[in-house]
């Protein structure tokens, strides 16, 4: 199954000068329940925002210079180097997560059975943003409160889903499919 996780902020934001534009504790532990024992797929940007391989998962990077990043292999031996789709080839996860960033997102958004997206309530100065997509398209089928200051949503499209973690006010958490 193809799924992705992102967190953005009301405008879609993702990202600032190749950071996350915040440290929320919770969804952190989210990202690591979810992602644990799972092939995680993300661009060289983010790897290197990262600093490196994040551990328990397989951590398959896209890039166009696989060289950029061989440095990585060699200290580590739970990632792997692809410079096209052959990164979907041979995995043996129950799951693959697009981890990021914006490069990506857009490249496999479109692909994905489901996804888990966190919304900060805030706005943030950004240069990468998630890509647009149509939440009319989807379809409540779960819905429970969480504690202050996160909703959690998620959404489905074309038999595939969209998990929505979301940190406001509103606390919500809603499972939706995708028609």
């Amino acid at each position: 199954m193809l799924s992705l996780i992102v967190a953005y902020d009301k405008n879609k934001s993702i990202g600032n000068e190749n950071t996350i534009p915040w440290r929320l504790k919770n969804d952190m532990l989210r990202v690591k329940e979810l992602t644990t024992g799972q092939t995680i797929i993300m661009g060289r940007k983010t790897l290197e925002s990262i600093g490196r391989p994040l551990p328990n998962r397989i951590n398959r990077v896209l890039t166009r210079n696989v060289d950029s990043v061989k440095q990585y292999t060699k200290d580590y031996n739970n990632i792997e180097i692809y410079s096209d789709d052959s990164i979907f080839d041979n995995t043996e996860t129950e799951k693959v997560f697009i981890f990021g960033g914006g490069t990506i997102y857009n490249q496999y958004l479109n692909r994905c059975d489901e996804m888990f997206i966190t919304e900060v309530d805030t706005v943030v100065a950004a240069d990468t943003k998630f890509p647009d997509f149509s939440e009319e398209d989807l379809q409540l089928a779960e819905f429970r409160l969480e504690r202050a200051r996160q909703r959690l949503a998620t959404y489905g499209r074309n038999n595939a889903f969209i998990s929505w973690y979301c940190h406001s006010v509103s606390n919500f958490s809603a499972y939706y499919r995708l028609f």
